[in-house]
C-alpha cells in the first residue's frame, strides 16, 4: 500500500468519524427542538438525554494538545558521539533528517514519533532507544532496527500517526463518556470504532512490513530477521523481569543497571529455556489478529525471506557504541529532577534490599513463627497452621491473601536463620536465591513454595532438612533477629 493510499484512507476515516460525530450531535439537539416546534410539547427527560448526549460527543471530539513528557534521559551528540554517528549514517542512507530529540528509554523497544503540537501540527521528531534492547542486539541488528525506525519516517507513518492516534483517542473518549451517560448512541459509535480500528490497524501492519524491508535493505535480511527475534524474546520476558527483579529494588529506593540485569536475567538457564521455547512456538504458530498493530513474527520473517542476507555482520554488542554505558544504564530511572533513588549494583541488591526486606517481613509476623524450627516450619506451612496464625489487622483475609503472606514469610524466616548459621547467600537476576555452606546449596524460597503447594510432602521435607543438617535450625525471630543485631 503506497504512502498516498494510506494517507487518503486514514484521512477519510478520520473525517468520517468527525462528520458522524457532528451529525449525530446536531441530530440529538434537533430532536427536542422538533418536538417543541412541531408537536408543541417537550418531554424533559428526552430533551435532557439528547442535550447531554450531544454535549458529550462535542466535548469528546475536541482535539487535545499533545503534552510530551520525556520517556527517559535525553541523549546528545556530545554525550554519545559514536551512537550519533550511526544515527547520522542511517539517516543519510534512508534520505531522512535526524530526530530533534533522542532519548534512552527503560524498555525492550525502539520507536520514532512526532510529538507535541495539536493533531500533528507544531510537532517535532522524537526517537526512543531502549538500552535493554541494545544490550540484546549486535551492532548489525541494531542498524537494521534503526533503519526500520527511520523507515517510519520515510513512509510518512509518523506524520499520519498523530492524526490516527488522536482520532482513536477521541473515539475512545466518546465511547466512554456516552457509556457513562447511558446514551443509546454509544452503539452507533461502537460500530464505527470497530471499523476504524480494523482498517487503521491493518494500515499499521502494512507500515511495519515496509519498515522491515527498508531495515533489511540497509543492514541485510539476516540482521533484520535476527533482530526481530531478539525483540520478540526480550519483549516476552520484560514484564516478568520488571516485576520479579526490578520492582523490589526500585521500591527500596534504588536504581539498578537495568539492561545489564536484563541480559543476566535472559541468560539464566530457566529463563533462557523458556525464552527459546516461546520463540519456537511463536515461529510455528504465530498469526496476527485483526486488531493487532504489528504482524506476527513468522509473517514478518516470511516477508523478508526473498531479500539479500547482507554482507559480513558486526557482532559486537550494540552497547559497545555507547560511552559511559554503565552510568547511562543505571540512570534510566533517574530522569525526575526530584528523584530519591540511589544507584546500586546488582551484587549489592542482596544485602541492601533483600536481606533488609526479609527481616522486616519476619518482624511483621513474628508471633506466627514463635518456637519454630526449620522442620516444624515446613510442617506448619503444609498443614495451614502457619497461615492461620498470621495477623491481618482490620481485615478478613481470603485463602489466597493468607498464601501471599505465608509462603514468602516462611522463605524469609528460613533465609535469616540460615545466615545466622553461616550459610552464604547468592542472588542474580533470573536465578533463585540460594544459600551455600560446605558444598551444600539450598533454595529456601523455592522449597517453601513446593511445600505450600504439596509438591513436597512433610516427610520429604524432613528428609531434606536432615540432608542439609537444618532439622533443628531455629527460625523464631526472637532468636534470629537478636543474633543479627548482636
Amino acid at each position: 500500500m503506497s504512502l498516498t493510499t494510506r494517507a487518503i484512507i486514514a484521512i477519510l476515516l478520520m473525517i468520517g468519524f468527525y462528520v458522524l460525530s457532528i451529525v449525530v450531535a446536531f441530530g440529538l439537539i434537533w430532536i427536542p427542538y422538533a418536538e417543541w416546534s412541531y408537536l408543541h410539547r417537550l418531554d424533559i427527560r428526552i430533551a435532557a438525554a439528547c442535550i447531554i448526549g450531544a454535549g458529550v460527543i462535542l466535548w469528546s471530539i475536541l482535539p487535545r494538545r499533545d503534552k510530551f513528557e520525556a520517556p527517559g534521559p535525553r541523549v546528545t551528540r556530545e554525550q554519545q558521539p559514536r551512537l550519533f554517528a550511526e544515527l547520522e549514517d542511517i539517516a543519510r542512507r534512508t534520505g531522512q533528517t535526524l530526530p530533534h530529540e533522542v532519548y534512552f528509554i527503560p524498555d525492550v523497544n525502539a520507536w520514532v514519533a512526532q510529538r507535541g503540537g495539536t493533531m500533528g501540527f507544531g510537532s517535532r521528531r522524537v526517537m526512543g532507544l531502549g538500552l535493554p534492547l541494545m544490550r540484546l542486539l549486535t551492532v548489525s541488528q541494531f542498524r537494521a532496527v534503526l533503519a526500520h525506525e527511520f523507515g517510519h519516517y520515510c513512509g510518512g507513518d509518523t506524520a499520519l500517526g498523530p492524526w490516527i492516534y488522536k482520532t482513536r483517542s477521541a473515539i475512545v473518549r466518546t465511547l466512554n463518556q456516552l457509556a457513562q451517560a447511558g446514551s443509546y448512541v454509544v452503539y452507533l459509535f461502537n460500530w464505527y470504532a470497530k471499523f476504524f480500528m480494523r482498517i487503521t490497524l491493518a494500515i499499521s501492519r502494512s507500515q511495519e512490513y515496509a519498515a522491515d524491508r527498508l531495515g533489511a535493505q540497509v543492514a541485510g535480511g539476516r540482521a533484520m530477521i535476527e533482530g526481530l527475534k531478539q525483540v520478540h524474546i526480550g519483549g516476552n520476558a520484560w514484564s516478568t523481569y520488571l516485576q520479579s527483579e526490578v520492582r523490589p529494588v526500585i521500591n527500596a529506593g534504588f536504581s539498578p543497571p537495568l539492561s545489564q540485569g536484563f541480559h543476566s536475567f535472559l541468560e539464566s538457564p530457566k529463563i533462557k529455556q523458556a525464552s527459546e521455547e516461546g520463540l519456537a512456538q511463536e515461529l510455528a504458530t504465530g498469526k496476527a489478529q485483526p486488531y493487532n498493530s504489528h504482524p506476527a513474527l513468522p509473517e514478518r520473517i516470511a516477508a523478508l525471506q526473498s531479500l539479500p542476507l547482507g554482507a559480513a555482520s558486526d557482532d559486537r554488542l550494540a552497547t559497545d557504541l555507547l560511552d559511559n554505558y554503565d552510568a547511562a544504564d543505571t540512570s534510566l530511572f533517574l530522569t525526575n529532577p526530584g528523584h530519591t533513588l540511589k544507584p546500586i549494583a546488582w551484587e549489592d541488591a542482596l544485602p541492601q534490599v533483600y536481606i533488609a526486606s526479609w527481616r522486616k517481613t519476619v518482624q511483621s509476623q513474628a508471633d506466627a513463627l514463635r518456637k519454630l524450627t526449620a522442620a516444624s516450619l515446613g510442617k506448619e506451612l503444609y498443614s495451614w497452621e502457619l497461615r492461620n496464625h498470621l495477623k491481618f489487622p482490620g481485615m478478613a483475609p481470603s485463602n489466597d491473601q493468607r498464601d501471599s503472606v505465608a509462603i514468602p514469610l516462611a522463605g524469609c524466616a528460613l533465609a535469616i536463620a540460615l545466615m545466622r548459621e553461616g550459610w552464604t547467600p547468592y542472588s542474580a537476576p533470573g536465578e533463585a536465591i540460594t544459600f551455600s555452606k560446605n558444598d551444600r546449596t539450598i533454595s529456601p524460597f523455592e522449597l517453601m513454595y513446593q511445600v505450600s503447594r504439596a509438591e513436597m510432602k512433610p516427610e520429604q521435607w524432613l528428609e531434606r532438612c536432615e540432608e542439609y543438617g537444618i532439622t533443628n535450625l531455629v527460625v523464631d525471630p526472637a532468636v534470629t533477629l537478636a543474633a543479627a543485631n548482636a
